[in-house]
Parts: structure tokens; C-alpha cells; sequence
């Protein structure tokens, strides 16, 4: 049913969206915050649609029997768009998800984290110098 030359390929990024997961379920649990939850949705998506991707072949096949040698490149282009589309807004999740996690807007009950003060930092002797 299905060949290596189709599996191979996939398994580096099937065993990095399970990685991903893995630790967004852990922060998930333990911060509760947004992006952790974002980072969830979008890699539980990600790890998903690799998985469905083992069947997508398949399925164009049988949607270009139905619809016969000019529904082949119909069937395909649908069920790629498709596909390209859910996998987009699974990056968009975890995009979203970073940005929030490095500006800090994604904790709860907890203030963004304070910007660098604008005061220049005080002057330290450097070792060597004659102190002029």
C-alpha cells in the first residue's frame, strides 16, 4: 500500500512535529498561557496533517476515477490547496505563538515584561587604563 520512497522523506519532520508536541503539552500543562496553547494547536496540526499526508495520495486517486483523466488535476489541486491551507494556519499558530512568548503578551495574570530602561548604564574603570 505504501512504498518507502513515500514514508523516508516524511519521518525527520514527522518526529520534529511529535517533538514539538510533546513540549508544548508540557508547557501547556504547566504555564497555561497562550502561546503555550497556540504552540499545542499548531503542532498538534502540523503532527496531523503529516499523517493524513500518507493518505493524500490515495485519495486524489480515487477522487480521478469519479471524475475521470481531466478530474486528475482537479482532485489534486483541491486536496493540495486544502491541505496547504490548514497547514498555513498551523504555522500562522505557532508564529503567533513565538511572538507572544518573546513579548510576553501571552501570560496570564502577569504584566508584559518591562522594556530596557532608557538611562545609559554607569562607566566602570577598565583594567589597564592610566584613569584619565
Amino acid at each position: 500500500m505504501f512504498n518507502v520512497a513515500e514514508i523516508l522523506p516524511r519521518i525527520p519532520f514527522i518526529l520534529a512535529y511529535l517533538a514539538g508536541l510533546i513540549v508544548a503539552i508540557i508547557l501547556a500543562a504547566r504555564y497555561k498561557s497562550r502561546a503555550a496553547i497556540l504552540a499545542l494547536v499548531g503542532f498538534a496540526v502540523l503532527f496531523v496533517m503529516s499523517l493524513v499526508g500518507f493518505g493524500r495520495a490515495p485519495l486524489v486517486a480515487a477522487l480521478a476515477r469519479r471524475a475521470g483523466p481531466r478530474g486528475m488535476v482537479t482532485a489534486a489541486t483541491g486536496v493540495n490547496c486544502c491541505c496547504g491551507a490548514i497547514d498555513v494556519l498551523a504555522l500562522v499558530c505557532l508564529i503567533v505563538a513565538l511572538w507572544q512568548a518573546v513579548s510576553g503578551a501571552g501570560r496570564k495574570g502577569k504584566a508584559p515584561r518591562p522594556e530596557a530602561s532608557e538611562e545609559p548604564l554607569p562607566q566602570t574603570p577598565t583594567v589597564g587604563t592610566s584613569g584619565d
